[in-house]
């Protein structure tokens, strides 16, 4: 039987406790309900925020080419295309970014009032 050393050998865990997969830090980390439902919420949260994020950038990319177009035919007088078609480009990439940037700083916010709302410390100094 293999030596333990604080917790059980890899082998140990496979026979007792069934799958097993490594995390992204290589570490394995077991298949449990709880660690599916997790990546569930996960990935859920992921593909909200991929389509929060594609939607408004695609609203301010459109907003911004329509001004740009306008613009530029007022300026010429006559349709052409120019340097206005980087507005647009612009826009998306700055917006889509943007709100990415905005989303992390929500979600770690709520993640570290989820934190306080945990720690002993925090029961504590309300009691």
């Amino acid at each position: 039987m293999p030596e333990r050393r604080g917790r059980e050998t890899a082998t140990d865990c496979r026979a007792t406790r069934g799958i097993f997969i490594k995390s992204e830090k290589g570490k394995e980390r077991a298949v449990t309900p709880d660690f599916v439902k997790e990546e569930k919420s996960l990935r859920r949260r992921r593909l909200l925020k991929d389509v929060i994020q594609t939607a408004t950038a695609l609203v301010v990319t459109v907003a911004a080419g329509k001004w740009a177009f306008a613009y530029a035919y007022a300026e010429r007088g006559y349709h052409s295309v120019g340097g206005e078609i980087l507005v647009p480009v612009l826009a998306y990439l700055f917006t889509y970014y943007s709100v990415g940037i905005l989303l992390n700083i929500l979600e770690d916010k709520r993640r570290m009032d989820r934190k306080k709302q945990i720690t002993p410390a925090a029961h504590k100094k309300e009691a």
